[in-house]
């Protein structure tokens, strides 16, 4: 092979990576105002959609309970230190403290025995038939529960601290609310 087709072979295939390159680099100012609105990355899968939906919950949250006081529950303090080592297992875990109190309000309320509320889904359709819990939670309840079906089993996931935290603070809402429910005469 001559130099001459060397060099017609090196900018065959150097060319679309450096026009593409080219474009990132021109246009990167635009792709910045748009990363906000991204629901999903495929680069990094789950990370851009779980941190997106994440904060759109929060949102709805915040604006119905502002004037609710936040109440830290001791649960939420072990799954702080949790969250430092593995966000993973904090948003695992945060999630079952819910879907256990979601039980227990079923069973409390609903008069079913236990076998009658086997899952959190379950008894998530309880507690609403009964009108025991808003449709706003009911809402909160299955964004929780998707998100925490993410970080069961999608992988790789990779998440932040403030993600997990975020997470757990909501969860521990929902579930201060359903232990009320639970405990309730």
């Amino acid at each position: 092979m001559d130099w001459l087709t060397l060099c017609i072979r090196l900018v065959e295939v150097t060319a679309w990576p450096f026009v593409a390159m080219l474009a990132l680099l021109l246009l990167r100012g635009e792709i910045k105002s748009l990363m906000p609105l991204l629901r999903k990355i495929k680069a990094g899968p789950l990370e851009a959609e779980f941190e997106a939906t994440l904060k759109e919950v929060s949102e709805q949250v915040d604006t119905r309970l502002e004037s609710a006081p936040h109440i830290t529950l001791p649960e939420q303090k072990k799954l702080y230190d949790l969250a430092r080592v593995s966000p993973r297992s904090a948003i695992l875990e945060a999630w079952r403290g819910v879907e256990v109190m979601a039980k227990s309000a079923a069973i409390h309320n609903g008069g079913s025995p236990a076998p009658n509320v086997p899952t959190a889904l379950s008894a998530l359709r309880e507690l609403t038939n009964s009108s025991l819990i808003s449709l706003e939670d009911a809402a909160l309840f299955q964004d929780l529960r998707g998100l925490r079906n993410q970080a069961a089993h999608v992988e790789p996931f990779d998440l932040s601290e403030s993600s997990a935290i975020e997470y757990i603070n909501l969860a521990a809402r929902l579930e201060e609310k359903l232990r009320k429910l639970a405990c309730r005469e």
